[in-house]
């Protein structure tokens, strides 16, 4: 499957034991919103119905749902499936160039990458992704707020002081700034209390803060 923010491709394949891949659909267009994968999960029923196999079965039908980890793009998909309870695999970009030198593929269109990657599922089997827990996500949510803090303190302080070395200085410029500061320190307060709280509520992760 290949993606980005607007739209992705689709290629779906099966492999019998000692055979070649074969391509049994390919989609050239689907909007990455969550009608679009709603479409996307139709054409898939319909594919493998085509196959033989009853929908009801389609669960159990080992499909599995391929993807590169491009920027964010990769996880509204990625959650979908997932939700539904497809097998999820979500691979890095370089893995799959490497694999598409590896087997002499030329050439790049959406449609022929979303064929390599299916190809690249199908031989190399990755390992299913497991969608991580909310509070998984809210925690690194917030530590990356936290985490860009400091950044934003040093820029306020360099115009804080370059500001008083000037030939004039505006009391009220001076005034602003101290007052981003303080807000920064206090947003770094609770930034870390919110995240000491988000811990506790999970008593794996806390355990792993207390080690």
């Amino acid at each position: 499957m290949d993606q980005f923010s607007g739209r992705r491709s689709v290629s779906l394949q099966e492999s019998q034991s000692g055979e070649q891949p074969r391509i049994l659909g390919v989609l050239q267009t689907v909007s990455n919103t969550p009608s679009g994968l709603n479409k996307l999960v139709q054409w898939l029923e319909k594919q493998v119905k085509k196959q033989g196999v009853a929908t009801a079965e389609i669960q159990t039908a080992e499909i599995q749902v391929v993807m590169e980890a491009t920027n964010v793009y990769w996880k509204r998909c990625a959650y979908h499936f997932a939700a539904l309870g497809y097998t999820v695999s979500v691979v890095n970009p370089a893995q799959i160039k490497f694999f598409a030198k590896s087997t002499l593929r030329r050439g790049k269109t959406d449609a022929m990458d979303a064929e390599i990657i299916a190809r690249f599922g199908l031989m190399m089997r990755p390992k299913s992704w497991t969608p991580p827990s909310a509070l998984l996500v809210e925690i690194k949510q917030l530590v990356r707020e936290r985490e860009a803090i400091p950044k934003q303190l040093v820029r306020e302080r360099n115009h804080l002081k370059a500001l008083q070395q000037g030939q004039h200085t505006s009391q009220l410029a001076v005034r602003l700034i101290r007052q981003r500061m303080r807000l920064l320190e206090r947003q770094t307060q609770s930034l870390e209390e919110a995240i000491r709280q988000t811990f506790a509520q999970d008593c794996q992760l806390q355990a792993q803060l207390d080690c």
